[in-house]
């Protein structure tokens, strides 16, 4: 069976190769696709190239607007990459990685909302009083 994907995934190792086969491609599909609910795409390759690469993008936005928080935006938008990168690493069973960059967003982004938001509310409480 390995050596249906030795032309199409040339990443992989045998070892990953053959854990792809046993656990996460259902027997009645063809075994060079799998059918995944990532995003729009209906049907993905086996080693979830596609799905990776959308998990990388998110996390990748995640990652730097967590860092750049313009006016607390910024920290809303890595909260929410990260728990849609979270979403579809879970859905991928194992064939997608990124839990460490899913974590980094979460924990910075949501420091960023909770310093930032009672920051907002002082100032429009403030601005009202005058």
């Amino acid at each position: 069976m390995a050596a249906l994907y030795r032309g199409t995934t040339p990443g992989l190792t045998r070892r990953w190769t053959r854990r792809l086969e046993r656990r996460h491609l259902p027997r009645d599909l063809p075994r060079r696709r799998v059918i995944a609910k990532s995003l729009d795409r209906s049907v993905s390759m086996a080693d979830g190239t596609s799905i990776q690469r959308d998990i990388d993008r998110l996390l990748q936005r995640g990652v730097i607007f967590s860092l750049v928080w313009l006016m607390g935006i910024g920290s809303v938008i890595a909260v929410v990459s990260g728990l849609r990168a979270k979403r579809l690493i879970e859905q991928s069973n194992g064939a997608a990685s990124g839990m460490g960059r899913v974590w980094w967003c979460l924990i910075v982004g949501g420091l960023g909302i909770v310093i930032w938001a009672p920051l907002v509310v002082v100032a429009i409480v403030n601005n009202i009083r005058q």
